[in-house]
Parts: structure tokens; sequence; C-alpha cells
């Protein structure tokens, strides 16, 4: 009888004993819901992921260099950033603080001893998991841009530090000329000069943005910002129109390529300037190529020059195309492509970039009228173009 009880004492004791947590394993044994309590501290959070930014990259509303900075590392920052940066100590102590709220209920009544358990590889474990969860990298991803946009009206945030791809020119500069006097300069395409002064606001006459292959151009005095509140008017959302363009700013208020994507649902982009006739691509983003934006700007603008700051160089990139001019030189017969704007000629050369629409030289014909092109000196997917506006009536003799 006595050997009985001794025995129950025993396993009394044993029931009694506290767990102690050595691995996330036996985590695992008492917590089903594994996943959820590894994104559940602060920092994985909307709240704390947005807490973590602001004190990080601060924006205030009469700080524009530090606001310019906080800008420029907000578009460099990433997900694996953040990660690496998160404070390993206090995500222990949250675990070990909250285990108990994950528990399932039958393990109610089990005793842990916490402060005993090996909390620093539980954490690395459970730290893993968070940061390899698809939910936890797309809500920072949410969040980060949400307070891009946010702060998209403070001064100096969105700013001319968004330079996505401004290349610079690798030849060296043949010769020296006020900006002035670039109008006037004799130069070809391929040739660089170094300019005396920057292209800005104040040294240019007007401001040009590109968009999904077309130039739109300010008004004399307007800046970048304010061609995109034009654009935004003229396609009936003016009620989306950021209130730092509202206010029209000049020096640093170029709107950011984030701000261009969001507004314009276009990621081809390209900034730049109109002094005396010639056009000067700056910046490109995207999709944008330097030969498409110069392709497009040789339709409007004497000389079309590629322009970088850094250097205070600019390099011919393309001439003004005159149709009318090419036609009575070789003889060529034009025609004009409804619905694209373009012109077509025909002769020894076929003048336009079916795939693009955008004029360049493309392949040598024969034939002097549409109805008459001798389709075995095309190539098939020309000739397919060719031949759709054809069955659409849209090619017609002009000249």
């Amino acid at each position: 009888m006595v050997g009985k009880i001794v025995i129950a004492e025993e396993e009394m004791e044993e029931e009694n004993q506290e767990v102690v947590l050595e691995d996330l394993e036996d985590v695992k044994k008492y917590v089903s819901e594994i996943e959820d309590y590894a994104i559940s501290p602060w920092e994985f959070t909307d709240e704390g992921i947005k807490d973590w930014l602001m004190a990080t990259f601060p924006v205030s509303d009469d700080d524009p260099e530090q606001n310019s900075e906080s800008y420029i590392g907000l578009k460099e920052f990433s997900f694996s950033d953040y990660v690496n940066d998160l404070d390993h100590d206090s995500l222990e102590e949250f675990y070990k603080e909250r285990f108990e709220d994950y528990v399932d209920d039958e393990y109610s009544e089990v005793e842990f001893d916490l402060e005993s358990s090996n909390w620093q590889d539980i954490e690395s474990e459970l730290f893993e998991i968070a940061t390899n969860s698809s939910e936890v990298e797309e809500d920072f991803d949410n969040v980060l841009n949400k307070y891009i946009e946010e702060n998209e009206t403070e001064w100096g945030f969105n700013t001319n530090g968004d330079y996505d791809y401004q290349e610079e020119i690798e030849e060296e500069a043949e010769q020296s000329v006020s900006l002035s006097d670039v109008a006037e300069l004799d130069d070809e395409v391929g040739d660089s000069t170094e300019i005396d002064s920057t292209v800005d606001y104040d040294t240019r006459d007007t401001a040009f943005i590109y968009l999904d292959g077309e130039i739109h151009e300010s008004n004399s005095g307007e800046s970048h910002a304010q061609i995109l509140q034009r654009i935004l008017e003229e396609e009936g959302r003016g009620d989306e129109v950021p209130e730092n363009i509202k206010n029209n700013p000049m020096n640093n208020s170029r709107p950011s390529m984030n701000r261009m994507k969001r507004l314009t649902n276009t990621e081809d982009v390209a900034f730049g300037h109109i002094v005396d006739g010639c056009a000067f691509i700056e910046v490109l983003s995207g999709g944008a190529t330097l030969d498409e934006v110069a392709n497009a700007c040789a339709e409007d603008y004497d000389k079309v020059y590629h322009y970088s700051p850094n250097q205070n160089m600019i390099k011919r990139v393309a001439n003004k195309l005159n149709m009318d001019d090419i036609a009575k030189t070789y003889g060529f017969k034009k025609f004009s492509i409804k619905g694209m704007n373009k012109e077509v000629l025909l002769g020894k050369y076929l003048m336009i970039n079916f795939e693009t629409g955008y004029p360049k030289v493309d392949v040598a014909v024969s034939a002097e009228f549409v109805d008459d092109i001798n389709e075995e000196e095309l190539d098939d997917e020309l000739m397919k173009a060719i031949m759709l506006c054809k069955a659409l009536g849209q090619a017609k003799l002009i000249g």
C-alpha cells in the first residue's frame, strides 16, 4: 500500500513538471497555427512597418533636403533591407511573452518554463518563417508604396533625384559653346559638345514629357508637373492632380516616376527641355529608349540632343524629319496612313517602321504606288502591315 502511494506521487510530480522548449519542433507540439504566431510581432504588421519607415525615412513640411534624402532612400529600399535591419533581441522577447497566447486550448493546463527555454534558436526559426511569408512581403511593399504616395505633396520629397535612367555621354566633347549658341551650332548626329550652363527651368523655353510614344510640351514658364496636370485635366481626371502640382512649383517639382506610373498607367516615360527649337532629352524610365524618344522629337524639333547634366554635355542624336523635303529630293511618292499621324514614302525606301510608328529607313522597295508594290521585295511582316492598310482603306496617295 505504501509503495503504491510513492508511485502515485512520482507520477504526479512528473505531470506537474514545467515544459522547457528547446526548438521549433517543441513549439509545434503545442501551437498548431505556427505561421500566425511567427508573423504576429508588431514589426510584421502594417502599423509596425509604417512606424519603422517613418522613423528611418522621416518626412516633414519644412525640410526639403531631408525629404529629398528620404525619398531617394525609399526608392532604393527593399523588403530584404527591412528584414536585415530588424532587432532580433526584441523579437525574441516578443515571442516568449506571447507564446502562451497561441498555445492550443487542449494544452491550456500545461505549465511551461519559458525562462529556461531556448528562445534564441526558436526566434531564429520563427523569424525565417515570417520573412519568407509572401503575405508579409506583399504587406511591406504595399505599405512602402502607400507611404511614398502619401508624401508626394511634401516639399522636396518629389525630387529630381528620381533618375531611373540617365546615361552619360561616352565620347569626349569636340568643342565648347554657350547654350544660346546650340541652335546655330554646325554639328552632325553623333557629335558631342560641352555647354556652359545647365538646361533646366531657368534656362529653357519649355519642358516636355514623353509618354508612350507621344511628346507633351509645356506652355512657356510651365514645369513638367504642370504638363502632367494638363494631361490629367484633359482626361477628366482633374480631381486626381496632387496638391503640390496645383501650387505651381518650379524648383524640384518634376513628377517622380512612381507618381507618373500611378497617374498615367505607363512606365515608358522621358523628361526633357526645349531651347531655341532644339530638344534636350535628359531622363528616361521604364521601357523608353533614347532612340525612341529621339525619333518622336525629330518630328517637331529642329535638332535633338541627348543631355547629360552631370557632365554638362550634349550629344546630337537626331535631325528634324522633313518628309516634304525628302520626297522632293528623291522623287518619292508620299502617302498617309489614317490614325497613325505618320507619313509613308514609297520609292527607293519605305520611310516608316510599322511596328513602332517611328519614321526611319526600313526596306528597299521599287514600287511607286501602294497598289503596285512588288511583294517579293518586302519582308512578310511589313507586307502584311501594308496589305492591312489597303484592306481597311487606310492608305491613299496624297502627293
